[in-house]
């Protein structure tokens, strides 16, 4: 029997795209623990087809529901993989890497010498569902096309994602969804001032 290394090293060969290149190299660096964990979250959906790789960017430009949300609360991982239509259900892919910037902190010291990659970013390979997800992650995943597709169509559509989030579906079209999102704007302005008038009792 082949060591799971090797195993999960012919895994990855099949897929193909550049963007793998951070992923391939930590990957090289890990025990068999860690590719018997790989295949079995790769292996559920790989079959004869290649599957596909592809990147998304927690930004209000990439995934801008994804993004809003993310104002309101926390968002994990097992969250965006849910499928669009069966939130009981997980959409055929599996995070194989999050890429994270590091924030300085306000009373950390700025170094005279530029920080180094692995000081400024930190890296998070097959993250567990709980995970949870920052602005400015940039998530490297693998699946199938149809999940691929159904994912970048969920992380850019409040109604939808709504749904993924609360199991409720909003009314469809621009209006419903401009609607929606003012009046959770409205709500967190609320609460914003709710919280300043505590605020101020507390101190007198």
């Amino acid at each position: 029997m082949q060591p799971a290394s090797i195993i999960a090293g012919e895994i990855l060969s099949i897929i193909k795209k550049p963007m793998l290149d951070r992923f391939l190299s930590l990957a090289r660096r890990q025990k068999d623990v860690w590719a018997n964990l790989l295949i079995s979250r790769i292996s559920s959906f790989i079959e004869e087809d290649v599957p596909n790789t592809w990147m998304l960017e927690i930004s209000e430009q990439q995934t801008s529901a994804v993004a809003y949300f993310l104002k309101q609360g926390t968002i994990i991982l097992d969250e965006i993989l849910r499928h669009p239509r069966n939130r009981d259900k997980s959409l055929n892919c599996v995070v194989l890497l999050v890429h994270r910037k590091i924030s300085r902190l306000p009373n950390q010291k700025t170094r005279q010498s530029a920080p180094s990659k692995r000081e400024r970013f930190k890296d998070y390979l097959l993250p567990e569902g709980d995970f949870e997800i920052q602005k400015g992650d940039q998530l490297l995943l693998c699946g199938d096309s149809e999940s691929m597709n159904l994912m970048c169509w969920t992380v850019s559509n409040i109604n939808v994602y709504n749904y993924l989030r609360t199991g409720y579906k909003l009314p469809g079209g621009y209006v419903w969804q401009w609607i929606y999102k003012h009046k959770l704007l409205r709500q967190e302005k609320l609460y914003s001032q709710q919280e300043r008038s505590g605020s101020k009792a507390s101190i007198e």
